[in-house]
Parts: structure tokens; C-alpha cells; sequence
């Protein structure tokens, strides 16, 4: 009888230590709030997390460029912004130039401010790159990869020579030059007309940039949830589950403390000591 007793209180020993290891990997789980950290937890479900963060982590590079490429796109639209401000003055200064009566005191001050303006521009225009490509050009400014896992989806910020500034130099603008000032205001419209074109150009990269941010921002969400679902915790669940381990614990330390007691009782029957 004794004996039995003993395989019993053997057995309960093991299903202690079996309950104690359960709670304490809940307890585990509840206090990282992860129920997959490792490929020993769940080989399917830990490479597929890895996979998804791969993805998180490809999209957290292109959001990365795509700021980039915006702030170049607002440096774009800053120095239209600029240029067609000038512009519009050398028009007005053209403009007074060739008005009747002007004084020929007059006249040299407008087209000294007039040619300041052009060099101004073109100062402008020599002195603002990105990567070394000036931002006000014909070429390709910014080329963005916009799929981590296809590098033929792309996002470029390209002008063409219809869309930009030519030469407003004071080599090539000069009221009292060839012409006379009538033909520099002709030539000044054309070249805000190029600059109109290039603003709304800039400005429509900005906003497809902006769209193309939020669809970044949602692809990144969207492959979160999803491997969430694999390596997160249900903390409620997890709560639960842990509580019935404690019960569990508890009620085996009773029986065990219940089995020790009655095998004292039986042991002072067969005239052993208790």
C-alpha cells in the first residue's frame, strides 16, 4: 500500500513540474507579448514572421527615399517659385523700359536691375543640385524604387528642355542689346511660360510622392497586422491561461501535501512512525 502511495505522489510531482513549466512559459509569453521569439516555438509561423519583417523592413527603406525624392521635389518647387518671381519683374522692367518718355537715366537703371535679375537666375540655376544634377534641368533629377521586391516599379522626377529655364544671362538679356527691350519682353514671357510649366510639373511630383507615401505607409500597416497575428500574443487568452495553471498548481500541491498525509496515516497503521 505504502508503495502505491509513493508512485502516486510520484506522479503527482511530475504533473507539478509539467504545470510549473507551462505557467511559467505563459508567464513568458504574457510578459514579452510574443508567443513566437524563436524557430523553436513554431518553425512555420517564426519564418514567416521573419519573412513579413524582411517586407517591413524593404518598404521602411523605400518611405526612406520616397522622403528624399519629396524633398527634392519641394527644393524643385522653391526655385520655380523663385525664378518666375524674377521673371515676372524683368517682364515689368522690360515693360517700363520701353514705355515713352522714360528718361535714359531711367532707362540704365531698369536694365541694370534687369540684368542683375538674369545673372541672379542663373546663379540660381548653377547652384542648386541633387547628386550633382542641377534640380532646374533637363534630365532626370530623382529616380526612386518604389517595390522592394521588383526594381522595375519606379518613381522619377524628370524634366524635359520644354519644361525649364534657358540661358537669362547677361551675355544673352540685355535691354539695350539686339533687339531692344521690346524683344526681351517677348523672350522673358516664353521663358515664364517654361517656368509655369516647370512649377506645376514640381508640384504634381510632390503630390504623387505624397500619395505614394501613404501607400507605403499602408503596405508596412497591412504586413504589421499580419505578423502580428503569427508573434503576438491574445493577452487576454494568455491571462486565462496562466490563471489556470496557477489553479492547476494549486490543487496539485493539495493533492500532493493529501497523498504525504495519508501515507503517514497508513504508515503508523502498519506500526511506522508517522
Amino acid at each position: 500500500m505504502v508503495g502505491g502511495f509513493n508512485i502516486v505522489s510520484s506522479q503527482l510531482s511530475s504533473l507539478y513540474d509539467v504545470n510549473n513549466l507551462n505557467l511559467a512559459n505563459a508567464l513568458s509569453r504574457i510578459a514579452h507579448g510574443k508567443k513566437v521569439r524563436n524557430a523553436s516555438d513554431n518553425f512555420a509561423g517564426y519564418s514567416r514572421a521573419q519573412a513579413l519583417q524582411t517586407d517591413i523592413n524593404g518598404y521602411g527603406e523605400v518611405k526612406q527615399d520616397l522622403a528624399e525624392a519629396k524633398g527634392v521635389a519641394e527644393m524643385a518647387s522653391e526655385l520655380g517659385d523663385e525664378i518666375y518671381d524674377d521673371l515676372l519683374r524683368m517682364k515689368e522692367l522690360a515693360t517700363m523700359y520701353n514705355a515713352g518718355g522714360v528718361s535714359a537715366d531711367d532707362q540704365a537703371q531698369y536694365n541694370s536691375e534687369f540684368v542683375a535679375l538674369g545673372a541672379s537666375i542663373m546663379n540660381t540655376i548653377d547652384n542648386n543640385k541633387y547628386e550633382n544634377t542641377k534640380v532646374v534641368s533637363a534630365s532626370t533629377i530623382s529616380t526612386v524604387y518604389i517595390n522592394p521586391d521588383n526594381n522595375t516599379d519606379t518613381l522619377a522626377i524628370t524634366f524635359e528642355a520644354g519644361d525649364i529655364i534657358t540661358d537669362v544671362s547677361a551675355a544673352a538679356w540685355d535691354l539695350d542689346g539686339a533687339g531692344g527691350a521690346a524683344k526681351s519682353a517677348n523672350d522673358v514671357q516664353t521663358e515664364i511660360n517654361k517656368a509655369t510649366t516647370y512649377l506645376v510639373k514640381a508640384n504634381k511630383y510632390e503630390e504623387k510622392i505624397d500619395r505614394q507615401i501613404t501607400i507605403t505607409d499602408n503596405m508596412i500597416e497591412a504586413k504589421r497586422a499580419a505578423q502580428s497575428l503569427i508573434t503576438d500574443i491574445d493577452e487576454v487568452e494568455e491571462l486565462n491561461k496562466a490563471t489556470g495553471q496557477q489553479i492547476r498548481q494549486q490543487a496539485t500541491l493539495a493533492m500532493i501535501a493529501q497523498a504525504n498525509l495519508s501515507q503517514s496515516y497508513i504508515s503508523v497503521l502498519y506500526g511506522g512512525r508517522g
